[in-house]
């Protein structure tokens, strides 16, 4: 399945590591954004059970993607977007949409919620994992 993971730059919770490590299989490809916080930390999830990972770099917003991470042969790096473009195109390629906000509520200007609210235009499945690490949707969207 090919899962995209959507996130808050300031990282996973303990709790939202723990649900992640349930939900991703070792056989799923992971997509990402390259930032900082929740993207790095699934991305060395990902290296340590051999995924294959599909990386969209932002051409707008910082990332030590190229600093931090251990890159390995099994990660495809796709040229660089806005952020924006670059969420939706993550969404369209996906089997599912996986959010770690760092809230409870939704938030505008939030990359992580731009792309959830994305995913629900489309009829795209998405589950959130909640700081506490329980699982859901948003019942009313704007």
């Amino acid at each position: 399945m090919r899962i995209t993971i959507t996130g808050t730059r300031r990282g996973l919770t303990f709790e939202q590591k723990e649900m992640a490590i349930v939900l991703l299989q070792p056989d799923d490809i992971l997509i990402h954004g390259a930032a900082d916080g929740v993207d790095s930390e699934i991305h060395v999830l990902g290296n340590n059970w051999c995924m294959d990972k599909i990386i969209y770099p932002a051409n707008d917003v910082p990332s030590n993607i190229h600093n931090l991470w251990i890159k390995s042969n099994r990660d495809f790096v796709c040229l660089p977007l806005p952020a924006l473009a670059r969420n939706r195109v993550m969404v369209e390629n996906c089997d599912l949409v996986l959010g770690f906000p760092k809230n409870f509520f939704e938030e505008l200007r939030s990359g992580t919620w731009a792309a959830l609210r994305y995913a629900n235009k489309t009829n795209k499945p998405y589950l959130i994992v909640w700081p506490d690490g329980s699982i859901g949707q948003l019942d009313k969207w704007h």
